[in-house]
């Protein structure tokens, strides 16, 4: 396979899914009466409870710091979210979702069947195989600028 090739086709497949699942989420969160970064912040919460600071969301989702604050704050505002300091660490705000749950699964929902959609009529294996390769091109990527910013570091 010619390496341009399945470089064009990475960048414009995630590219296209990429803008499909943000158009369908920004419909949901209208739907919901709430904002798109409110939405992608609750969406993150309700599929990671685990990743529970706004540090957590902005560092996971790529999203900046301001984008995830500007959201977080009015969530709090309305209810649908609860900002409490976390007793180990009193630096650490970490965020619950309250009042937002159903809208939390609304969104959810929809995401799961944009989701199932975009692997309709594909063979299980073939979304595996999918995965698979995937996942080792981000890992080779990763090992790349690795030893990229090593030898930078090495030449100074």
């Amino acid at each position: 396979m010619n390496i341009y090739t399945l470089h064009s086709c990475i960048i414009r497949s995630g590219r296209g899914v990429r803008e499909a699942h943000d158009a369908v989420i920004a419909r949901a969160a209208r739907q919901c009466g709430i904002t798109r970064p409110e939405a992608d912040v609750l969406l993150f919460l309700s599929n990671n409870p685990e990743l529970n600071t706004a540090r957590d969301v902005a560092r996971h989702r790529g999203f900046s710091k301001a984008y995830v604050s500007k959201a977080i704050e009015p969530l709090a505002r309305k209810g649908l979210l609860s900002i409490c300091t976390d007793p180990r660490d009193r630096r650490r705000q970490l965020l619950t979702i309250t009042g937002g749950a159903e809208i939390a699964r609304q969104l959810c929902q929809e995401q799961q069947r944009f989701l199932r959609s975009m692997a309709q009529g594909i063979p299980e294996a073939d979304l595996e195989a999918f995965m698979r390769a995937t996942e080792a091109m981000c890992s080779n990527a990763k090992n790349y600028l690795h030893e990229v910013e090593s030898d930078d570091g090495a030449q100074k």
